[in-house]
């Protein structure tokens, strides 16, 4: 909780650094792709998180509550990580069309966005399958 606390502050000033910086040049605001997931992303994980905290962290929630929350919140969790890695990978194709005149030339910025969107691509493979894999999912104690 405390990660996803720390993640959603720094996501906030993130958003509001993009604003102002958006308002300071006097350019629109939401106006790609990119800015629309990344804000829908930081809205559905502001969510995601109050639901968690309510359900699962506040007492006198009923067991059969939490139980049948479970599922829903896991997959809407997959979902906004998902949803994060588009916005991440929408926002590198919008710097690399604005900063690299001849993208497909393959500079040497060129190889470094393509490096990070490999990356990417390998990261998430990586955490959906360690998240989906029954052999990492954690086992109910007893006083669960």
């Amino acid at each position: 909780m405390s990660l996803n606390l720390i993640a959603f502050i720094l996501s906030v000033i993130g958003l509001k650094a993009a604003f102002n910086m958006r308002t300071a040049t006097g350019e629109p605001h939401l106006y790609s792709l990119h800015s629309w997931i990344g804000f829908l992303t930081v809205l559905f994980f502001a969510g995601q998180f109050a639901y968690g905290f309510i359900v699962y962290l506040l007492p006198g929630v009923p067991l059969w509550l939490r139980s049948a929350s479970m599922p829903i919140h896991r997959a809407c969790g997959k979902a906004i990580f998902l949803m994060s890695l588009v916005a991440i990978a929408t926002g590198l194709m919008t710097k690399a069309s604005m900063v690299l005149p001849n993208y497909s030339e393959l500079s040497a910025e060129a190889y470094v966005v393509n490096f990070i969107a490999l990356f990417l691509v390998v990261f998430s493979g990586i955490a959906l399958y360690l998240v989906n894999a029954p052999e990492y999912k954690r086992v109910p104690l007893s006083s669960d």
